[in-house]
């Protein structure tokens, strides 16, 4: 049972005295005798398609508030499911908490570095004619994951994105062409390109997304030297799949060849300074809060 009065436009359900600032006053306490069995305000719940949804509720008007029942949408229009959504005028803004303003300040990092020595042959870097293939850059374990945002494939040495949004990407390898002149087979200088690639399909397929090109010259060409990708925003949906690679950009035509000295690599060099080999930091911008 419940009783609803209107005291000068002013209504208020189990309450004969609603405030008089207040338009609407709701009491639960006469509802039942116990206050362990209080009930609270239950809004409508409804399953939105996207922030910019106009279908669901057919010309929302501005301040109509809902509880929203799903996760939808893509990066930037989606939209969380368990949280107040209310309509600006021309989309879906939802309510902002305390606890989500704490959550949107931490940090959401990934960092991965080796210290081992990855070895190429001629056949890995060279090629007669056409393309030369990309060499995958391995690493083992990463050494910051925070918010966990990337699902890092120790098999593959790939990095899922488990995040829709906008991140910074930058990485180095410290390699070594072996490119310095033994019987006139090989050349004194190098290039090498450095690339992030992504992949929309897991994996199958990948397309350069970033890249960068070092190279090595006259009397340097059988030196460790440091390849660096600078940090570059790239738009990345969750399930992406992003790789670090290692490419000769020129086939043997181009008098460009690695490793005629013994085989190329990616390594430290601990008497010079150099503790690392390689390092791969992919860190989440910009995204729209769980």
């Amino acid at each position: 049972m419940f009783s609803v009065s209107s005291i000068y436009a002013q209504i208020g359900i189990d309450t004969f005295a609603p405030d008089k600032t207040a338009l609407l006053e709701l009491n639960s306490k006469s509802i039942t005798s116990s206050s362990s069995n209080e009930r609270g305000f239950l809004p409508p719940r409804v399953a939105l398609l996207s922030n910019r949804d106009i279908a669901t509720i057919v010309d929302p008007t501005p301040g109509l508030l809902i509880f929203n029942t799903s996760d939808a949408g893509e990066y930037p229009y989606e939209v969380s499911a368990n949280n107040y959504y209310y309509w600006n005028g021309k989309n879906w803004d939802r309510l902002i908490y305390k606890s989500t303003v704490e959550e949107a300040v931490k940090p959401r990092m990934f960092y991965i570095e080796g210290i081992d020595r990855q070895s190429f042959t001629r056949n890995d870097i060279n090629i007669p004619s056409g393309t030369p293939r990309d060499n995958v850059v391995k690493f083992m374990s990463p050494l910051l994951n925070i918010k966990d945002i990337i699902q890092f494939n120790s098999t593959q040495s790939t990095f899922m994105v488990n995040v829709s949004g906008i991140y910074e990407l930058s990485a180095f390898v410290n390699y070594n062409p072996m490119a310095n002149i033994v019987s006139g087979s090989h050349n004194k200088r190098a290039f090498l390109n450095l690339k992030i690639q992504v992949s929309k399909d897991g994996g199958i397929n990948w397309i350069n997304s970033i890249g960068t090109r070092t190279n090595w010259g006259v009397d340097a060409a059988s030196t460790l030297k440091t390849a660096i990708l600078l940090p570059t925003p790239l738009k990345l949906n969750k399930g992406d799949v992003v790789r670090l690679v290692i490419a000769n950009p020129f086939n043997s035509t181009a008098n460009n060849d690695h490793c005629g000295g013994g085989d190329c690599y990616i390594g430290n060099d601990l008497a010079n300074n150099i503790p690392t080999s390689k390092g791969l930091k992919i860190q989440l911008l910009d995204y729209n809060i769980q």
